[in-house]
């Protein structure tokens, strides 16, 4: 949790234009390179997670150690909790695609996909789907039902 916060108070800095001697003193978390792009993050219970170019990773100690979840989506915009389960979403070759783990991010299934170029907003309960996809042109929002299966 301090290196999350340290990652907070680090993009604050920089934000403000007064980190720049600072920078040397960042740390990377250990993931796969200091070069790894962040895209998502989330805290289930204990358990940190985030999603970047080479998948999910999740720590138990509070971001002193990282392991890479099985199954999961490169390069995912979002991750999320429902009902005890993790959800996971991609955008890629024009289908946005979820991945479901129900045993709090350790392992990913593919859960479904819809047609869509952008990232979009899910619900998801039981068997069902629901996106709202922002568009552009005459069809700004869309929002789609999809049944798993």
């Amino acid at each position: 949790m301090q290196k999350l916060l340290l990652y907070c108070t680090c993009l604050c800095m920089l934000l403000s234009g007064s980190a720049q001697a600072q920078i040397a003193d960042w740390d990377t978390l250990d993931l796969h390179s200091p070069q790894t792009n962040i895209f998502a993050a989330l805290q289930f219970n204990d358990r940190l997670l985030t999603t970047h170019a080479f998948g999910v990773s999740y720590s138990d100690d509070y971001g002193a150690n990282w392991l890479d979840a099985a199954g999961a989506p490169r390069q995912a915009h979002s991750i999320w909790t429902r009902d005890g389960k993790m959800y996971a979403s991609r955008v890629q070759n024009g289908y946005d695609s979820t991945w479901v783990s129900d045993d709090g991010g350790l392992h990913f299934n593919f859960w479904g996909e819809i047609r869509s170029d952008n990232p979009s907003t899910k619900v998801i309960r039981g068997d069902t789907m629901f996106a709202i996809i922002v568009g552009s042109g005459l069809y700004r929002e869309r929002v789609f039902r999809k049944l798993r299966g």
